[in-house]
């Protein structure tokens, strides 16, 4: 059915094509002069050729096309898959924001040659938009922290006291918690009573998974980094990066429990076998 579909409307811009080659020809200005271009039996017999012979070619190209369709879908499927919600809205973002500022300064082209300018004014926003949406996904975390410095410092110093203050039982994170993402409603409530501790291995672990290879552990990495950038941004509770290391203990879960039995805090994990330990 999308096959066929895709044939009829190829084949439908062919002979639309067709038509606007016989209309170029005849503005030719040395076609008046010769005899056999005079009449309605040339225009007639010359627009039917056109349209015909261009509709011919564009349905025998339209499988190759269809093709080509399906396989540039699958090419935006596969890194669209491997992105998160928030690199889609960037790039979004940054593709219409190139394409008003390219619009507005190919327009001069576009009026000088209205056939050649208007190819080279589309061709010319179609690479603004791949730019824009380039660079809005490479400078996110950049923008991210821009917006987020001017939020800070609408805060007052009394905000900011209040967030370095915390009183209660130290919490360490481990990655299963904050991948989870729970975490960050629960102390959007106020629940959570003491500073959290992000031990700068657990962080590590965030960004393997986030640069992993396959899609679905890649989505986790990201947004368990997401979780965190929203909770150290968004929320009035300190966040703590321990830079300690235990290099005698290999497994991130027993140093996980070493961490918190020397600070005399708690392990925050949704791991079934740390838990029980």
């Amino acid at each position: 059915m999308i096959r066929n579909l895709v044939r009829g409307i190829v084949t439908l811009v062919g002979a639309v094509l067709g038509y606007a080659t016989a209309t170029g020809i005849l503005l030719i200005p040395y076609l008046d002069d010769l005899s056999f271009t005079k009449g309605l039996p040339f225009t007639i017999g010359l627009f039917a050729v056109t349209i015909l012979l261009f509709a011919l070619i564009f349905f025998l190209l339209s499988s190759s096309i269809y093709k080509l369709l399906i396989k540039t879908n699958k090419i935006i499927e596969k890194n669209l898959s491997g992105m998160s919600v928030t690199e889609i809205l960037f790039g979004a973002v940054g593709a219409i924001i190139f394409l008003v500022i390219t619009f507005f300064l190919t327009m001069p082209i576009a009026n000088a040659w209205p056939g050649f300018g208007g190819l080279v004014t589309v061709l010319l926003n179609i690479a603004a938009a791949m730019l824009g949406a380039n660079i809005a996904l490479k400078k996110k975390e950049e923008i991210l922290n821009f917006f987020s410095g001017l939020r800070v410092k609408g805060h007052t110093p009394k905000e900011k006291t209040e967030k370095q203050v915390m009183v209660g039982t130290p919490k360490v994170l481990d990655t299963s918690v904050i991948i989870d993402g729970r975490i960050y409603d629960i102390c959007k409530t106020g629940f959570v009573e003491g500073k959290l501790i992000i031990p700068f291995y657990v962080l590590e672990e965030l960004r393997h998974i986030a640069d992993s290879s396959d899609s679905l552990k890649r989505n986790r990495g990201r947004r368990g980094l997401d979780i965190l950038n929203k909770i150290q941004n968004e929320l009035d509770i300190e966040v703590e990066i321990w830079e300690k290391d235990y290099k005698d203990i290999q497994e991130v879960d027993s140093k996980l429990l070493k961490l918190a039995t020397e600070i005399k805090g708690q392990v925050v994990t949704n791991d079934y076998n740390l838990n029980k330990v």
